[in-house]
């Protein structure tokens, strides 16, 4: 087993389709015919089959490419050593191609040495991509390094720049009529000629330096299996090579010609480890990285109905019944956001159409008036002796509720809690001249609550700089302390989270999906899957999740919320019956664009709690725990949340009395402002924007058996 540098090419000129004979749109691949795998009358089987990024021709192809590009243009900062450096993939849309014939009694037959795949009487491989169309293909690596080396050097990308035989094939035609091979002794002549056109160039060709996670950390036995390694064909075994091995340090700037180096001590290799997705280590993350379990998470702040409104509440406890379709069956205990004076009962969910993430709407104005001028308080700082007074404007239990609500869900918004310790590792980095080196530890987690969400390692999160589907699925989490000497009880720290960078993209409807996709976690694929399957039902394009950078550090500042399978939100949050009917109806786009970011509703990095419940605060009655897991309760469980005793007696003020609010239940509503500037802020709590307005009157009616719940 290998591990690998891996070497990303920026450019490419390939193309799926050209034009052929008479201007007509053709494939550039091979026929339909050459495609047929079916034996012919003799038996005998002659066909084309695409090969993967998993077969070994393919990883053979891209580990001598790599290995070529390291060694022309490293110069004396990079020394070539065979099966170190491998491309990430192909330039894009060039594809590999492998010609098989076999006779029906090749099944018996000896594999043959030459072929990684083996045991057939041709099995040679051919890249198809080249803009000149299908009848001008690479044969060999060696044939196409040319081609290569002009796309990652020529900055102008003038074809007639390229040397390769294809781009140039009168400079060839002499060597290729007098060469023993077809492709090897041509490919190094032209590689020695392109090496001085090559001098002074910038290339565009990334050879990254250490990978995030182990710059990040140093590389240790518990870290391995969170590693994706490639291994080198076994019929393809590397070449010792006189070149000493050294370490990539930084993207190619100044290409060189080839040095004679004298040989030296071999220093450690730096590899580029490539994060596979993390086998779960809890239940709920288990659960919550699985397709069509829970929608919501433990510890979630999220809009809830309750038959006469909508309100904001953080989910306690959840569970399956059994027995039952996923559909039917999940329950959720939320706990309602109140004052501190007007603690609330909870409520149970029976359906997730009653439910909304939290960024899914914007909180509205306060119901009095007076908050909304001026800077607007926080649910720590409030003074709510001259909220019940009436100091802000006409006030009683209900809209003092509703506007606790909207801050205490305002502060939630604005903290952190790392959960689900890993491990640690020390960090040492220069501090001043008379501290000059300070060794503290950075912290690895399982999880954290960003915001109102959880999310998992594994996880995909939205990106704030993205405006499309692009997300990061979390590798890891890693907690760094911002100061190396506080004398703060709790010294501040910065969360980092790191992995691969995946965004949606199109393609024909017959066109077959690129690889990689083993890097996409389960849910995004399930997703994806059931949104083609509607999609492609009304002739729309297919489309598949593309890795676009691997190894990314995003702050946690820089996130905007935890993604969402459209399949199964778009349905809940337009009021459709599935997601079929999203489609025949437009709503094609993905939920992401039209949810909020956490940092849209406060611009802050955010305030680090230890727990989650903390940072409910004062919004949730004191002692509350949530319940992990997923197992119902007996008949016998009170369904309310779980508490301890509280330490000391909550002060109230003195216009109020300690009780609990009960919330009528009214059948039917009405979304039109009453025109009083008390119901302003309240009414568009219930309403919350345009687009809701017709959706919500469905929130009217009854859920059967649900109504009886609600308080």
């Amino acid at each position: 087993m290998t591990l690998f540098n891996v070497i990303y090419c920026r450019r490419s000129d390939g193309k799926l389709e050209t034009e052929g004979k008479n201007r007509v749109r053709e494939k550039n691949e091979p026929t339909k015919e050459q495609l047929d795998s079916t034996p012919n009358e003799k038996g005998v089987s002659d066909y084309y089959r695409p090969l993967t990024m998993h077969d070994a021709k393919h990883l053979d192809w891209r580990r001598k490419l790599a290995g070529m590009l390291v060694k022309e243009l490293g110069g004396k900062d990079f020394s070539y050593a065979d099966g170190a450096y491998i491309l990430d993939d192909l330039p894009e849309n060039y594809r590999l191609f492998e010609h098989v014939k076999s006779k029906p009694t090749d099944g018996d037959a000896k594999p043959g040495k030459t072929h990684a795949g083996g045991g057939h009487d041709r099995q040679d491989a051919y890249l198809y991509g080249h803009p000149g169309g299908r009848k001008k293909r690479f044969r060999s690596p060696g044939d196409f390094f040319p081609h290569l080396l002009w796309l990652c050097t020529d900055e102008a990308g003038d074809p007639m720049n390229c040397t390769c035989k294809l781009c140039s094939p009168d400079e060839l035609q002499t060597d290729v009529k007098s060469g023993p091979a077809k492709g090897g002794t041509v490919s190094m002549k032209v590689e020695s000629q392109k090496a001085e056109q090559a001098v002074n160039k910038m290339p565009a060709v990334e050879i990254p330096a250490r990978s995030t996670a182990q710059q990040l950390a140093p590389a240790t036995a518990h870290s391995k299996p969170a590693t994706q390694s490639i291994t080198a064909p076994a019929a393809s075994p590397p070449r010792q090579q006189a070149t000493p091995q050294q370490n990539p340090q930084q993207r190619v700037s100044q290409p060189h010609a080839p040095q004679q180096q004298a040989p030296q001590p071999q220093a450690p290799q730096r590899q580029l480890e490539v994060a596979t997705l993390p086998t779960p280590k809890d239940i709920d993350q288990q659960i919550d990285t699985t397709y069509g379990q829970f929608s919501f998470r433990l510890g979630e702040l999220v809009w809830f109905n309750r038959g006469a409104a909508w309100a904001l509440g953080v989910v306690i406890r959840r569970w399956m019944l059994r027995n039952m379709p996923p559909h039917h069956s999940r329950r959720y205990v939320i706990q309602p956001l109140s004052a501190p004076f007007l603690p609330q009962n909870t409520v149970i969910i029976e359906i997730e159409t009653a439910m909304r993430p939290w960024l899914a709407w914007s909180p509205p104005i306060f119901c009095h008036q007076g908050l909304n001028q001026g800077p607007q308080p926080t649910f720590s700082t409030v003074d709510w002796n001259a909220v019940v007074s009436g100091r802000y404007g006409p006030s009683n239990d209900e809209i003092v509720i509703v506007d606790a609500s909207i801050m205490a869900a305002r502060a939630i918004d604005s903290t952190y809690t790392p959960f689900g310790y890993l491990k640690s590792s020390p960090i040492t980095q220069v501090q001043s001249d008379a501290q000059p080196h300070y060794t503290t530890h950075q912290m690895f987690w399982n999880g954290v609550y960003i915001g109102g969400e959880r999310v998992w390692v594994g996880d995909p999160v939205r990106l704030r700089a993205s405006n499309s589907e692009d997300v990061l699925v979390i590798s890891q989490i890693i907690e760094r302390p911002l100061q190396f000497i506080s004398t703060q009880p709790t010294a501040p720290t910065k969360v980092l989270l790191t992995g691969n960078v995946i965004s949606c993209s199109t393609l024909p409807s017959d066109a077959v999906t690129p690889d990689r996709q083993h890097l996409v976690p389960q849910r995004m694929r399930e997703d994806l899957e059931a949104r083609n399957k509607a999609i492609q039902a009304i002739g729309g394009p297919k489309s598949f999740w593309k890795i676009l950078q691997y190894g990314q550090v995003v702050d946690v500042a820089d996130v905007k919320g935890r993604w969402y399978e459209t399949s199964i939100m778009a349905p809940i949050v337009n009021q459709q019956p599935n997601y079929s009917d999203c489609v025949r109806d437009g709503q094609t786009d993905s939920v992401a664009r039209s949810f909020n970011g956490r940092i849209d509703v406060n611009r802050t990095a955010g305030i680090r709690h230890d727990k989650r419940e903390s940072a409910f605060g004062r919004a949730v009655p004191e002692g509350l725990r949530l319940i992990e897991g997923t197992e119902p309760p007996t008949p016998a469980m009170e369904i309310a949340p779980r508490t301890e005793p509280p330490q000391q007696q909550q002060q109230l003020p003195p216009q109020s009395q300690p009780h609990v609010h009960h919330m009528p239940m009214q059948t039917e509503f009405d979304t039109q402002m009453s025109g009083n500037d008390q119901a302003d802020g309240l009414d568009q709590f219930i309403d919350l924007g345009e687009e809701e307005t017709e959706s919500m009157t469905a929130f009217g009616q009854p859920y059967g058996s649900q109504g009886s719940y609600f308080h």
